[in-house]
């Protein structure tokens, strides 16, 4: 049972204290919400975060030895844009199984410099 039913069960019949209830009740879920994300983004490789920067057309700033991303710029955080993303997804899916999971394995700095060679080539 959520924060709002338990109170309309109680027989709150106040307007305002279920309008104040259900704001607190929507705050609560969003920063649920928010946790859950940072916790997905945080433990995903840098390969998911690539494909989720492509899908959704946009860039984040990504932390190259933690794998952490944020949306704002943070100390020791680089940018991935959606042109290197869609490089990077391009030659993983590209390569055989084995060779994509040795492309993955790397870290992000090391597979932005070879796929900018393999590119150039």
């Amino acid at each position: 049972m959520t924060l709002y039913e338990s109170t309309i069960d109680r027989g709150t019949t106040n307007r305002n204290d279920n309008e104040k209830i259900l704001s607190a009740y929507d705050i609560i879920l969003m920063n649920e919400a928010i946790e859950r994300m940072d916790i997905q983004l945080s433990e995903s490789k840098w390969i998911d975060v690539a494909r989720k920067v492509v899908k959704d057309k946009s860039y984040v700033y990504i932390n190259p030895k933690t794998g952490k991303t944020s949306k704002d710029k943070k100390k020791g955080f680089i940018v991935l844009d959606m042109t290197t993303a869609n490089m990077l997804v391009t030659i993983a899916d590209a390569l055989k199984k084995e060779t994509s999971q040795q492309f993955t394995s790397m870290t992000l700095s090391q597979a932005v410099d070879i796929g900018w060679k393999l590119i150039k080539k």
